[in-house]
């Protein structure tokens, strides 16, 4: 047991705790609050309908500021203090001015709550910087968790709020949990002794050249999501009350299970999400416009959902030593996620305006559905290396040099000159295309080296060659 209590390393670890559970309760309410009120929230929906408002036009509006706010984010987040700073900063502000919602005119409107929703696209880019600073790589699977279950149970108190009390009550509901991110924000302690200090040097490129297989990945994804969405829920509008409570709890559900059971970013589970929402269409090609047929089709079609973004955020989460911002990672991915969903919801609904039938749509859906199954097989492969060489540089960076010099004493006995060549590059992070272009070779040519040495080491791939130089003096 540790019993120092001042200036030692319980005092260290209590509040690196409390930080933690600061940045996790925190941004989770921006995000649901962002949900729930400006990003076509039903607290806004609730507010237009007692004002008369349209907020269609509103809503795309909402949308293009949100994706530029967290488009935006990554240049302006460069380290902890700064970040801190454009949290309470944008929170603060965002109270205030949303302050004014139920008050001010349509007109107004249109400049607050596009604005708000800049603010809070920000905010929640800059909390890359919180997550990679004060939460451990290991946790970081289940914080993505955390974050999507807490953000989206803020999201349904807000349903039930708005669809059954007045608009203000669910208005006031709303503002005060925002209140006590801000607070909670403020108390994070921003002392450089308690940041973990980045893992990974960065080899100078940027996010979108490194990670653009990822942002294709989550783009192609989204925008099923955005048809579904837009198509689906409209058909059972009239059960409002049913909505209201059973809303996303399918989607907690899936991400609860899955993060307790995911390791190491199972591709499959991918496939059987697709395989989800091709049931999900055709349950509504073939079911009428019931309580019980939106129950099974809403669970059928959340599950699916929280699959994919549990997925990807964890993925995004767990990158995040590989990078010198992890702000510009994270805003980039969640803005290509908004795009994903808004072009999505332009699909569905130009389907809608041009005639097509329930079973006109659900057999697009399936059309999307099974382009999306060609397309991310592809992607997976060249996801998942990039994946496992980001772990392989971060496991590599915990590796004592007297394990990894008793290892490469192995491997002179058994690799060739090229094969040690090759080796000594991935231990350096090299990527097999990188090293083909240090070593004037074909990729094919790496690969195939590749092979041999983790053959002759008796591994499988850079992970368990990692392992094996872990296990080695044990």
């Amino acid at each position: 047991m540790i019993y120092i209590s001042r200036g030692g390393k319980l005092n260290r670890v209590m509040t690196f705790n409390k930080n933690k559970y600061y940045i996790l309760i925190s941004f989770a309410v921006v995000f649901g609050w962002v949900m729930a009120l400006p990003y076509e929230g039903p607290v806004l929906y609730a507010l237009s309908a007692e004002k008369g408002i349209d907020w269609i036009l509103l809503n795309t509006l909402t949308v293009f500021f949100h994706f530029a706010g967290l488009f935006c984010g990554r240049y302006i987040a460069k380290d902890m203090i700064s970040s801190k700073k454009i949290i309470l900063t944008g929170i603060g502000s965002s109270i205030v001015l949303s302050l004014f919602i139920p008050f001010v005119s349509a007109e107004i409107w249109t400049y607050i709550i596009p604005l708000v929703s800049f603010l809070t696209g920000i905010v929640i880019t800059a909390n890359g910087y919180m997550i990679k600073s004060y939460i451990p790589s290991e946790s970081r699977t289940k914080i993505a968790a955390d974050l999507l279950i807490y953000g989206n149970i803020v999201l349904i108190a807000a349903h039930i709020f708005a669809n059954n009390t007045k608009p203000l009550i669910s208005f006031t509901f709303i503002e005060i949990l925002l209140i006590g991110a801000f607070i909670l924000a403020f108390k994070i302690d921003t002392d450089e002794k308690l940041v973990r200090q980045p893992i990974v040097e960065p080899e100078g490129k940027s996010v979108f050249k490194t990670y653009w297989i990822l942002f294709l990945f989550i783009f192609v994804i989204t925008i099923n999501s955005g048809i579904m969405f837009q198509v689906i829920y409209p058909y059972f509008s009239e059960f409002e009350i049913l909505t209201s409570i059973y809303t996303n709890v399918p989607y907690i559900i899936a991400i609860y299970l899955l993060s307790r059971s995911l390791n190491n970013n199972k591709f499959y589970f991918l496939y059987i999400g697709l395989a989800l929402w091709g049931v999900t269409f055709i349950l509504f090609a073939i079911l009428e416009q019931t309580a019980l047929s939106f129950l099974l089709i809403c669970s059928v079609m959340l599950f699916a959902a929280g699959i994919f973004d549990f997925f990807w955020w964890s993925i995004m989460l767990n990158s995040f030593d590989s990078v010198e911002n992890p702000s510009s990672l994270f805003g980039f991915g969640l803005a290509v996620n908004v795009l994903g969903v808004w072009v999505g919801g332009l699909i569905g609904n130009y389907l809608i305006s041009i005639g097509v039938d329930k079973q006109g749509l659900s057999y697009t859906g399936l059309l999307v559905v099974i382009v999306s199954m060609l397309i991310i097989v592809p992607l997976n492969s060249k996801l998942a290396d990039l994946l496992e060489n980001n772990e392989f540089l971060v496991r590599i960076q915990y590796l004592e040099k007297k394990k990894m010099k008793t290892l490469l004493e192995e491997a002179e006995l058994l690799l060739s000159k090229r094969e040690l060549e090759v080796l000594d590059l991935l231990i350096l992070g090299k990527t097999n295309m990188q090293i083909s272009e240090d070593l004037y070779l074909s990729p094919h040519t790496i690969k195939t080296h590749c092979r041999n040495i983790y053959k002759k080491l008796n591994v499988s791939n850079k992970i368990e060659l990692i392992a094996k130089a872990s296990d080695t003096l044990e």
